[in-house]
């Protein structure tokens, strides 16, 4: 408040508005565009389902597809074979195409007389081709529903989905679709004695991390896919060979999905991701490897939409205070984080303690 003169010598006493604070407020805007945006959901996803070489396609692009619709047959431990006897039709093949077979004949590379196998045609030499073929094959459901948008053979189906994706940062294993299971708080864990088969085709949330064997009688137990923030290094490599001697087995094994939310090191579910997980317990959704992420089907009458982030939130994503949330403070400065590095810093206010002073390259906000 100020006195200035007015009309006719009078004091005219004035307020001070507060332009400043609307400024204040844009100018807090405009630092934290300078920080790592992360987006969480995204709607109508197109997402791919990978093919190799001997794998065919049971759709075509325009077709409508659900869950549990037969998008391919897989081959599983194929081989590839030489035709040696010149096919008549040969010119009019095109690699990738989808060769029916033929009876008995003396032609592969073997020198064997054999039946050849139907399989996928992948190219020529001299009018012989050489196909992708083998005995067993297993069925790629869609866990999804949507719309087939493109489809190439030994590289991929697209699939524009209906629905709304959760992103993740990485996929281990098959896509899988089932009901959530919530089983722990974001920065929880899960062991293997609370598992059982009562959770067969659900997709558990497990917290910050979950070890080998818990992973083993989840899918031991017929868990259908499992949801986390980290996987460690051991962990990876048991899922993997654990996939390998499931793929080697008579009967084709039971799909089994692992989304990973945040990478290899252990750090706790980001609140606003832990809030969307919270909000879709219950109800149905399909983990996908490509985009990696958590699908959730939205009817003709959308249910509840998904909890949104605060527009301040910052997250630290390394150092010693990774995982730790709290509003944003506006721009440090340029700071010595460590002997001899010095780094644009922004302050991030974390409750019970004063404003740290966090580099702007070790932060990301939710968008």
């Amino acid at each position: 408040m100020s006195a200035a003169a007015g009309p006719g010598g009078r004091q005219v006493r004035t307020v001070r508005t507060e332009p400043d604070a609307a400024a204040g407020q844009a100018a807090a805007s405009a630092d934290l565009a300078l920080v790592r945006a992360r987006r969480l959901v995204h709607p109508l996803p197109f997402v791919r389902f990978a093919l190799e070489p001997g794998d065919r396609a049971l759709v075509e692009p325009g077709d409508a597809v659900t869950p549990g619709t037969p998008l391919a047959e897989r081959l599983r431990d194929g081989w590839t074979e030489v035709i040696r006897r010149p096919l008549r039709e040969a010119a009019s093949y095109r690699p990738g195409e989808w060769w029916a077979g033929a009876g008995p004949d003396a032609g592969t590379t073997a020198g064997r007389r054999a039946r050849f196998r139907p399989g996928e045609l992948l190219f020529a030499a001299n009018g012989r081709w050489r196909v992708a073929t083998g005995d067993r094959r297993e069925t790629l459901e869609s866990p999804v529903a949507g719309i087939v948008g493109t489809v190439e053979p030994g590289a991929g189906i697209e699939v524009r989905a209906t629905g709304v994706l959760v992103a993740g940062a990485e996929f281990l294993g098959a896509p899988v679709h089932g009901r959530m299971e919530l089983l722990a708080s974001a920065a929880g864990e899960v062991r293997s004695g609370s598992l059982d088969v009562g959770l067969e085709g659900r997709v558990m949330v497990v917290g910050s991390r979950i070890d080998s064997e818990a992973l083993s009688r989840a899918r031991a137990t017929g868990v259908a896919g499992v949801v986390v923030a980290s996987l460690g290094a051991r962990e990876r490599r048991d899922t993997v060979n654990s996939e390998r001697r499931q793929r080697a087995g008579v009967q084709p094994p039971r799909p089994f999905g692992i989304l990973i939310l945040e990478g290899g090191v252990r750090l706790p579910v980001p609140s606003p991701v832990q809030s969307i997980l919270e909000s879709l317990a219950g109800r149905s959704v399909a983990l996908l490897p490509d985009p990696p992420g958590l699908l959730v089907e939205v009817g003709p009458v959308p249910e509840e939409p998904l909890p949104r982030p605060r527009p301040d939130l910052v997250r630290i994503v390394a150092g010693p205070l990774a995982g730790r949330e709290g509003p944003w403070g506006g721009l440090a400065g340029m700071r010595q984080v460590e002997p001899g590095v010095v780094a644009d810093c922004g302050f991030v206010r974390i409750a019970g303690r004063a404003p740290v002073a966090v580099p702007l390259v070790a932060l990301e906000r939710f968008v």
